[in-house]
């Protein structure tokens, strides 16, 4: 499990319908832009690593965590964050209408919403000319700095998607890391049964 950046990002098949009204719409920078037409967004983008406890019942569960911000020096302090997820094409949509009517704080300075970070930020991509494919950070999650700057564009953010084996889990399923196995030709994990 040592994926990183846009290998855990599931890429785009085909493009959708409201994909392309989205885009016709103009507001969205160029390099947002082209993410969209390459790498699905939403509740399913992420491709994790998933692992069956029980062959009887064959339930699967994820077993990796994507990670992003681990005490990352940024605007003089210390960031700890992951990527919930980028909207669904439709929610992004609905932002942009909300950018044009100004009805959020950040649509003043410039930002649409596109996403949640984990920790109770919000994710902005910036669309005025000064701050075009920059993505911003705006909530709690630095002390002292409401909104951050975190990247130039959404491809140098995606570069610090890490994953990792989700340790708290196994432990709460009592397997060790050494318990787990992966046959040929299966896309999930499975769980090495005890000696008895």
């Amino acid at each position: 499990m040592n994926r990183n950046g846009l290998e855990l990002v599931k890429q785009l098949s085909e493009v959708e319908p409201i994909m392309k009204k989205l885009i016709s719409m103009g507001d969205l920078p160029p390099m947002f832009t082209v993410f969209l037409t390459l790498y699905k967004v939403g509740y399913q983008a992420f491709s994790y690593e998933k692992i069956v406890l029980n062959d009887d019942d064959m339930d699967e569960y994820l077993l990796s965590k994507i990670t992003m911000y681990n005490n990352v020096e940024i605007d003089g302090g210390k960031y700890t964050g992951s990527l919930d997820y980028i909207f669904p094409y439709i929610k992004l949509e609905e932002e942009i209408e909300k950018y044009h009517l100004k009805s959020e704080k950040w649509n003043e300075l410039g930002f649409i919403q596109i996403g949640l970070m984990h920790y109770g930020d919000i994710l902005l991509l910036g669309i005025n000319n000064d701050k075009s494919d920059e993505i911003w950070r705006y909530g709690q999650g630095m002390i002292g700095n409401v909104a951050s700057k975190l990247d130039d564009n959404i491809f140098d953010f995606m570069k610090r998607l890490k994953e990792s084996i989700s340790y708290e889990d196994l432990e709460d399923w009592r397997i060790s890391q050494s318990d787990i196995y992966k046959n040929l030709g299966e896309d999930f994990w499975r769980v090495r049964e005890k000696e008895e």
